[in-house]
């Protein structure tokens, strides 16, 4: 739910994930697939398609959000044409698969999906989903350092059904719960994980309602406090609610919210202001260690995808004064 600044960083790792991904094994599927096509009838224009990425395959692979319309090889084809593919049937015959579907086998998207891409995304710190925040996603070393796996799903901000020329492609790979994944399917969504605008990178915010906060404190009862969900995008907000379900799956850790609200009563910004003027100046990095214990979250807005809840309870320690 926070969006990573693209800089030479994140550049850089999207780099080592191409040059991770055995190009010369996915041309020569890609170029396998052509001759597969070739004697069928109306493949024409879907081989030109297939060469169109196998030209542009490099730029393809690293190309940034803005440009994955400009790398479209065809807008108008049909990709749910059904043509004879490589995968052979039970009775020995040649499947019969959707274009788009041939497209992604091609690219292997099965591998880069289950061993690579966990690699590079452990690079950039992220463990948990990047449209809720509120699930886990981790990536796991298999023991050698160059095999991962991963307990996350992987979205595309573009379907592969409606953009299989960008299945492997790094910038649109997006880390997600099981849920969120499921609740999105092949439906748009208007957040992606990346910006190149330093303003766009938190497009989303949470409080606590002011006089649901009086209420919690008179009655304890973590119920009475309502949280809201938004941001100054509206069409935005609006789209990731239909999409994810936000406010109703936030609904459910009002508790944590609660404990925010007793926390400010005994850390509030006078104490931790001692606390820093005691270490902050001579250990900044024990003092944002001692930090983050004391309040039980990442205090850093960078480490948002460390750890769930970090946005919402960031974005409410700061409300009430804690941060």
């Amino acid at each position: 739910m926070r969006r990573i600044l693209i800089t030479p960083y994140v550049l850089s790792v999207a780099g080592q994930y191409a040059s991770g991904i055995k190009r010369n094994e996915t041309l020569d599927k890609l170029n396998d697939l052509i001759s597969i096509l070739m004697p069928q009838r109306s493949s024409k224009d879907y081989i030109r398609y297939i060469q169109y990425i196998i030209y542009n395959y490099d730029k393809i692979i690293v190309a940034l959000p803005g440009e994955f319309d400009g790398y479209n090889p065809n807008p108008r084809l049909d990709l749910t044409k059904n043509f004879k593919g490589p995968k052979i049937d039970r009775k020995g015959k040649s499947k019969i698969q959707t274009f788009h579907s041939l497209i992604v086998d091609a690219l292997r998207y099965d591998w880069v999906r289950n061993y690579l891409y966990p690699k590079y995304i452990c690079k950039l710190g992220i463990k948990t989903c990047v449209y809720c925040n509120a699930q886990y996603g981790i990536s796991l070393e298999k023991g050698n350092g160059e095999e991962y796996t991963s307990s996350f799903q992987i979205d595309h901000s573009k379907p592969k059904s409606q953009y299989p020329y960008l299945a492997t492609s790094f910038f649109n790979l997006l880390p997600s719960c099981s849920h969120c994944n499921q609740m999105k399917s092949q439906n748009p969504s208007l957040f992606n994980l990346y910006a190149t605008d330093p303003a766009d990178v938190k497009p989303f915010d949470f409080k606590l309602d002011k006089a649901s906060i009086v209420k919690y404190l008179l009655s304890c009862d973590p119920s009475d406090l309502k949280l809201l969900f938004g941001s100054t995008d509206i069409a935005l907000k609006k789209n990731h609610e239909d999409r994810f379900r936000i406010s109703l799956k936030y609904a459910n850790h009002v508790d944590e919210a609660a404990d925010l609200v007793v926390m400010s009563r005994f850390y509030n910004k006078a104490y931790l202001s001692q606390l820093q003027a005691q270490f902050g100046a001579i250990a900044p990095l024990f003092y944002k260690h001692i930090l983050n214990v004391l309040i039980g979250f990442p205090s850093d807005e960078n480490d948002i995808h460390k750890r769930p809840l970090t946005l919402m309870r960031q974005d409410i320690a700061k409300q009430l004064g804690i941060l």
